[in-house]
Parts: C-alpha cells; structure tokens; sequence
C-alpha cells in the first residue's frame, strides 16, 4: 500500500470531516467540512551504491470549513491523528513543520493548512 493509501486511511472517518478526504482537489460542490492532502517535495537520501532506502516528503493537509475557527478545529484534529505518529503499511511517520490559513473569496471557505516533513520506507 501507498503511503498517499495510508494518509487517506488515517484520515477518513477521524476528523470532523467524515470520509470527506481528497487526494490532491477537491470537487467544487464537495459538502464541506473536508480535507485535502498533497505531497509537495519529496527527498530521498542516496546511500553509496545508489539506491534509496527512504523519502522524505512535505506532505500538506488542508481543512476547508466554514469560517476559521471550525477549519481550526478540524486542522487539531488531523494533527492529533499525524503528528508524531507512524501509520499504516508504509510505516510513514510525521514531524510537524507549519501552519498557517487561507481564505478563498470565491468559495468562501476558510482553510487551515497544515505541513509536516515525513520519513517512509521505500523498497530497495
């Protein structure tokens, strides 16, 4: 399993946002609250004979809510699922790196963003 699979897994039905948790975009007329993630970088460390044994991708999190304090709200909750904690298959653990909101004029959503710098495993 993927560790985009185990991200959604640990999110999906834990927060506010129900299964309400979207890879990447979500819809226009997603029913709100409801959470994105994405892997912004991903960095890997080269060990002499070539191959990578580990990644260490920026993965975000958005929550989109009606008004910043329920996006606030729901932003502690997926950081009480991810940060410090190792889940799923991928065994892909979480440090906490930023926050910080957003607000979108045209849905008229307040976001939470929510960025950490995690460490998995890769096959060799």
């Amino acid at each position: 399993m993927s560790y985009h699979a185990d991200i959604f897994d640990a999110l999906s039905g834990e927060t506010a946002a129900g299964p309400r948790v979207y890879a990447d975009v979500a819809d226009g007329s997603t029913t709100v609250p409801y959470l994105v993630f994405q892997t912004i970088t991903t960095g890997g460390e080269t060990n002499h004979d070539g191959k990578r044994g580990v990644e260490f991708p920026t993965v975000q999190v958005t929550a989109w809510a009606v008004g910043r304090i329920a996006a606030a709200a729901l932003a502690d909750q997926v950081n009480e699922i991810l940060e410090g904690n190792t889940i799923g298959d991928s065994q892909i653990s979480f440090q906490f790196s930023d926050r910080r909101g957003n607000y979108d004029a045209e849905t008229r959503l307040s976001g939470e963003i929510l960025e950490y710098r995690a460490s998995v495993q890769i096959p060799t």
